[in-house]
């Protein structure tokens, strides 16, 4: 707990968006993983922005979901259009 006064959540999330540059055809590619919302608080004390921290846990939340959606808009372009 860096940065904080309350317990957060120390835990890594995984999540769908693969780390294209370790994937291998042999292995299932890895999860990409995001910040827990304990370091994404110490993160954003660090640089400066005095945020809230009873609102760390939420932050997190959508900030993975947008990303979520984002990674899954790119496999639909890309299914769409031949890429990938």
């Amino acid at each position: 707990m860096e940065h904080s006064k309350h317990c957060l959540q120390v835990s890594y999330f995984f999540v769908h968006i693969i780390e294209v540059m370790d994937f291998s055809p042999e292995n299932l590619p890895p999860k990409w993983e995001y910040p827990s919302p304990q370091q994404f608080y110490n993160a954003l004390m660090r640089k400066g922005w005095n945020t809230p921290e009873e609102h760390a846990e939420a932050m997190v939340l959508l900030h993975n979901r947008l990303n979520e959606d984002a990674w899954a808009e790119i496999l639909r372009w890309e299914t769409r259009f031949g890429g990938g």
